[in-house]
């Protein structure tokens, strides 16, 4: 028999849950209320947000006994991804009126796992079940203690009131509408239908990256919007966009730079030209689920602002607004296929049913199966701080440790000593520095790819180094990893130390085991191409040589066939046999051969050029006696 089992999949707008929230939305008497509390302390788990807004998930209750248990024990995240260290305690005392509590979905290893397709465009079942699920709230529908079961709704975390700007959103004011309210005239202003009046009864889902833009507009369950846009801005082959390389690297003048930098000036229009169509339809949206790269937000919002007038157009689609929230998925390139799944994950909820008392248990035996390694810790950290003088505990705690340092001076030497020393290798896995950084961390952000990989290697293969803790911005080391040959040391270590080590797809998000045989194939491909490419380019040189010397050949036969031509016509006119000018510009006399510096002052008659009028009148009766001659044979 399982804990948790689902009743029912609902739409946010349908009446079902309208039902289900309008009792809600009022408040409830004290039996009630205390026991949803009691319920909130055995549903409550931690949900742990990870890197580009993704949701990762555990597949078993027991953590690497490597791994950073504390930060999943003892602390909870709130629905917004962000993590408050004593909300165990505050949410219980602040929003048992509201029955609401952090929870999460588990996600089976198929919707972690990706395939990797070659051309193939994906439909929105398949980018449903590679997105995952978001992080989600639960709202504490009916508790029954005689048979020890509750109701839950799950509902997407975005969705939550998020108007108050207090540490705590869930504190009630008396003046104001509580967040049950508010939530349930969102549900019930969603499942009006479409008329001229403004009801706020749509939903915008957004997307924009470095070339790529898809945005729908939906009102239930029909798209009445839609528009997708392309555009030449990535460089092929080394990744980016135009903009990002220039600010880096400087602007460059290649004509594929300058295509590229039109195509973002191009994408911007395309997106400003739908917002300015889109007017009047965004100012009715309840909802905005925007996922917009970080180098293209400036612009956007710019954009927006200048075309919707933000508050002081009464629209509510503005950077900073309330009703503005990121999507939590990894959603890939924008598509209008992803924006359809978008929608269909964020306006889901999922009514459950709870076994508190099959809860209390599984908890009951987790607690156990956890303490052999609480007293394991904590006697190491006893013993530890008995061998370790005082200084040596803030180093451990704050500070970088000796292999921080090492990996960080890119110093293989003082590296490899260190994975020697027992008492060092059990360090290998602390997080010191601003955040919170692993050794590990350090050699994959390096900036030199050969040190880098190195360290890389040595710290997963001979230090047993844990790939899935994350830093304090909750990312894994292979995220940090810019080069491609640190990338293939973390694939080169997997396939070494195997399968079974860690979780390398779930936690890790490592790329597939890559081994020697692999690498030496993938050399072997690489350098093949090369000699082709090469071949390929001797052939083409040849080639243009072959052509270039039949055209100079061809060329010099039509001259010569010129000149032969030239002195023919001038035996047959009784000249003498042409000579090369002194210089350029000048022209021989067609009849005494005298070299004339200007062809302006030459006299010309029959095609032939006289440097006086003597030379013409001489040919002229020459030409006379030759033709009367001539006639007289005949």
């Amino acid at each position: 028999m399982e804990a948790v089992t689902d009743i029912e999949t609902l739409s946010i707008f349908s009446d079902r849950a309208l039902q289900l929230l309008k009792a809600l939305s009022a408040e409830k008497a004290d039996d009630d209320v205390n026991a949803s509390q009691s319920l909130q302390n055995k549903v409550n788990s931690a949900v742990s947000v990870g890197v580009r807004g993704r949701t990762y998930y555990s597949d078993s209750d027991e953590d690497d006994e490597r791994s950073t248990c504390s930060d999943s024990e003892s602390s909870v995240f709130s629905t917004d991804g962000t993590m408050d260290v004593a909300a165990n305690e505050q949410i219980a005392a602040d929003t048992h009126k509201h029955n609401i509590s952090s929870s999460s979905f588990t996600t089976s290893k198929s919707a972690v796992k990706r395939k990797k397709t070659k051309s193939k465009k994906k439909t929105k079942e398949e980018l449903v079940k590679q997105m995952g699920m978001p992080p989600t709230a639960s709202i504490t529908i009916d508790v029954k203690e005689h048979s020890k079961t509750a109701l839950i709704l799950k509902i997407p975390g975005v969705l939550l009131p998020q108007r108050e700007e207090e540490e705590n959103r869930f504190i009630v004011d008396e003046n104001k509408p509580s967040p049950m309210t508010i939530l349930y005239q969102l549900f019930k202003n969603l499942n009006k239908p479409m008329s001229k009046s403004s009801n706020k009864n749509l939903i915008l889902i957004l997307t924009l990256q470095s070339g790529k833009f898809a945005a729908v507009i939906y009102h239930k369950d029909k798209c009445i919007r839609h528009t997708t846009s392309s555009r030449y801005t990535t460089r092929k082959g080394q990744g980016g966009a135009q903009s990002s390389n220039d600010n880096s690297k400087g602007k460059a003048k290649s004509m594929g730079s300058q295509l590229r930098r039109a195509g973002e000036v191009q994408l911007r229009q395309d997106v400003a030209s739908v917002l300015r169509e889109w007017k009047g339809l965004i100012r009715e949206c309840a909802l905005f689920f925007v996922s917009i790269s970080k180098t293209l937000q400036k612009s956007f919002w710019e954009d927006a602002h200048k075309t919707l007038g933000g508050v002081e157009g009464s629209c509510m689609f503005y950077k900073k607004s309330p009703d503005v929230m990121g999507i939590p998925l990894d959603i890939g390139k924008p598509s209008y296929e992803g924006c359809c799944a978008v929608y269909e994950i964020l306006t889901t909820c999922i009514l459950q049913r709870l076994d508190l008392q099959l809860i209390q248990q599984q908890q009951t035996m987790h607690e156990q199966s956890l303490e052999p390694i609480k007293e394991s810790n904590a006697e190491k950290d006893h013993l530890k701080k008995k061998e370790a003088p005082p200084a040596r505990k803030e180093v451990k705690t704050t500070a970088l440790t000796l292999l921080h340092k090492a990996v960080k001076e890119s110093n293989l030497e003082e590296l490899t000593f260190l994975l020697s020393i027992d008492s060092e290798i059990d360090n290998i896995d602390i997080r010191a520095g601003l955040e919170e950084m692993t050794p590990l961390h350090l050699a994959a952000e390096s900036n030199d790819s050969a040190s880098g990989s190195e360290s890389v290697y040595k710290l997963l293969v001979h230090g047993h180094a844990n790939p899935c803790i994350l830093d304090s911005r909750n990312r894994p080391p292979y995220f940090l990893a810019s080069t491609e040959p640190i990338r293939n040391a973390f694939r080169k270590a997997r396939a070494e130390i195997g399968e079974d080590r860690w979780k390398w797809d779930e936690k890790a998000k490592v790329g597939p085991p890559l081994s020697e045989a692999g690498m030496k194939l993938k050399k072997t491909k690489a350098a093949e191409k090369k000699r082709k490419q090469k071949q390929r380019q001797k052939e083409r040189k040849i080639q243009e040589q072959v052509e270039k010397e039949a055209q100079k050949k061809a060329k010099d036969e039509e001259e010569a066939k010129e000149r032969t031509e030239e002195e023919a016509r001038r035996i047959r006119a009784g000249l003498p046999k042409t000579s090369k000018a002194a210089r350029v510009g000048e022209r021989p006399c067609d009849f005494c051969v005298k070299v004339c510096k200007r062809r302006s002052q030459m006299f010309e008659r029959l095609d032939f050029y006289y440097c006086s009028t003597d030379c013409v009148k001489q040919h002229q009766r020459k030409l006379s006696a030759g033709a009367a001659l001539a006639r007289f044979n005949k």
